[in-house]
């Protein structure tokens, strides 16, 4: 599996995206109600003048006049066409209202029903909104095309100035030390109160998790040092167990704590160089180092169902002490046992050496990305991050939906 596919980024919803979506849906549905309802005012208006040419027809007939060409005057049902006088007998029952209209046979009449009989007036060939319909629809499908990108523009921008106190606190605690006189400043500058309280008590918890985690280091620290002197007497009282007694020598339980005592050396070795003022001028194999770890860690692999898929086409050196590298590969693992999602049956753990860079990735547990934050990146990728920055390296961290990647810039 390529680091292209794994570090591919895909595209992620933001609270910014989603009122543009919000916004724009508002107001393009509110542009075709009121386009909806322009026709509709439209073809009341035409109703009421062709009932008002009724009741001007029907001045007429109580005036003896002569009637327009298309308004006739049914007092006998024998003439028409059978559809037309089912229709009007339909009609005659109806008694809610005097004016009305229908359709038959592709004919559109409306009709006044009076005591002289029912006017009927065949308003198929005089409608204006129908003949001018297509016209109208060409105008607004026209219309349609600067009404969508105004309404793109006007969602942006409504956005964005909607949302410019978050746009302001994601600054502050992504782009700026949050910590810092300058973080400390933009926080004030904040005029939204409720925001700002946001921002305080995140600021403040922040600042509360940075302490605990370097209590903790300095606790890991400590606790090296401290493991160096019982290390030595452990040493020491088995060379001697092994000189009294060379049988011992080859046995599995003397060869396993040997192996524990040059582990747990290692690490305390790596913890140490956190503190120690002494510079490195040697360098490592990255391809052997991380061989020899995951040597170690095979049994823990296999326990946890974890597989591990190796890309080291590229043999890079790095200015960094090998248990160091070999404590930063254990710290990962940990992560990938405690956080790993499994694909199948195991959980991948790929690593790839690329473009003077390191790469360890692996399906994360689905959840939240900022529970991903919480948890399991705690005091192990800290302190990958304090050992990397120790010998002047970078390490950042990317989540991808569910795709975590830890990411060692070995230049």
């Amino acid at each position: 599996m390529s680091t292209e596919k794994w570090m591919k980024k895909t595209p992620t919803r933001t609270l910014f995206s989603r009122l543009v979506t919000i916004i724009s849906g508002l107001t393009f549905s509110i542009v075709v109600l009121f386009t909806a309802a322009t026709l509709l005012i439209t073809y009341s208006f035409e109703d009421a003048l062709f009932n008002d040419r009724l009741a001007l027809a029907h001045a007429k007939v109580k005036e003896g006049e002569a009637l327009p060409y298309n308004i006739q005057l049914i007092d006998s049902l024998g003439e028409l066409a059978p559809n037309l006088v089912q229709q009007l007998r339909y009609f005659e029952f109806d008694q809610s209202s005097e004016f009305g209209e229908f359709s038959v046979e592709q004919r559109h009449y409306h009709y006044l029903t009076t005591a002289q009989g029912t006017l009927l007036y065949d308003t198929t060939d005089v409608s204006v909104v129908d003949k001018a319909l297509n016209d109208v629809l060409l105008i607004l499908l026209v219309l349609l095309i600067p009404t969508v990108l105004l309404t793109f523009w006007v969602a942006n921008v409504s956005a964005r100035y909607a949302l410019k106190p978050f746009s302001q606190l994601s600054h502050i605690f992504t782009h700026v030390e949050y910590s810092s006189q300058q973080g400390n400043e933009l926080i004030e500058e904040l005029k939204e109160q409720d925001v700002k309280h946001i921002a305080l008590e995140l600021q403040q918890a922040l600042q509360q998790k940075a302490e605990l985690l370097s209590q903790q280091e300095l606790f890991n620290q400590g606790m090296a040092h401290e493991l160096r002197t019982p290390l030595q007497v452990m040493r020491n009282s088995v060379e001697l167990l092994t000189a009294s007694n060379p049988d011992l020598a080859g046995t599995g339980a003397i060869q396993r704590l040997e192996k524990s005592m040059s582990r747990m050396n290692r690490l305390s070795s790596g913890l140490l160089w956190l503190t120690s003022e002494q510079s490195f001028s040697g360098a490592t194999n990255v391809t052997k180092t991380i061989k020899q770890a995951l040597m170690q860690l095979d049994d823990a692999c296999k326990v946890h169902g974890i597989s591990v898929e190796l890309v080291l086409d590229n043999n890079y050196d790095v200015a960094m002490p090998e248990e160091v590298l070999e404590l930063i590969i254990f710290n990962l693992f940990n992560n990938v046992v405690h956080h790993g999602k499994a694909e199948g049956t195991n959980v991948i753990w790929h690593i790839e050496a690329k473009n003077k860079r390191l790469v360890f990735s692996n399906l994360a547990a689905e959840q939240p990305e900022y529970q991903l934050q919480e948890r399991h990146f705690g005091i192990g990728l800290a302190l990958v991050s304090r050992l990397t920055k120790r010998f002047s390296l970078v390490a950042f961290y990317q989540t991808n939906q569910d795709k975590f990647s830890a990411i060692i810039s070995l230049v």
